[in-house]
């Protein structure tokens, strides 16, 4: 049955690009945070308490990202949505690495925290994904699917 369902999954173009770049996606993220907190001790030279300040800072930020770019997903889609939030995460990523000042990092990586949020939120949402084949085999690809990390909202 699991054979059957991944060889279904390559005649799925659309589905299965969407669950590599959905995997490469979730990796990236976990792999920001994760050297984020290490950078922020390291080379900013945050103490624990201020490493989990920042943790609790960027998780707000994420929160009314997600929360404001509720509308832009509405207006312009999930993709262009999710592309605008990885533009821009890239930005505020790259400016996080690149200054030395304790503010400016908080800055910057509490603008990183905006995109995570609107970025998560477009690509977390069953709706969407079931667009992409039938209903009667969404059961079987949403099964397939949670092998590559997709959870859908």
């Amino acid at each position: 049955m699991l054979r059957a369902s991944f060889a279904e999954l390559l005649r799925k173009r659309a589905v299965l690009r969407f669950l590599i770049a959905n995997m490469l996606y979730a990796d990236a993220l976990a792999a920001v945070f994760t050297v984020g907190g290490i950078y922020a001790a390291g080379a900013i030279g945050m103490s624990l308490g201020e490493v989990t300040q920042f943790a609790i800072a960027l998780n707000v930020a994420a929160g009314l990202g997600a929360f404001a770019f509720s509308w832009v997903d509405d207006w312009i889609g999930p993709r262009r949505t999710i592309l605008l939030a990885l533009a821009g995460l890239l930005i505020s990523g790259t400016a996080a690495v690149l200054v030395t000042d304790r503010l400016w990092f908080w800055v910057a990586g509490c603008a990183l925290g905006l995109f995570v949020g609107p970025a998560q939120s477009a690509t977390v949402v069953d709706q969407r994904f079931t667009t992409f084949e039938k209903r009667p085999t969404i059961g079987k690809d949403l099964s397939v699917s949670s092998l590559s990390g997709f959870r859908p909202g």
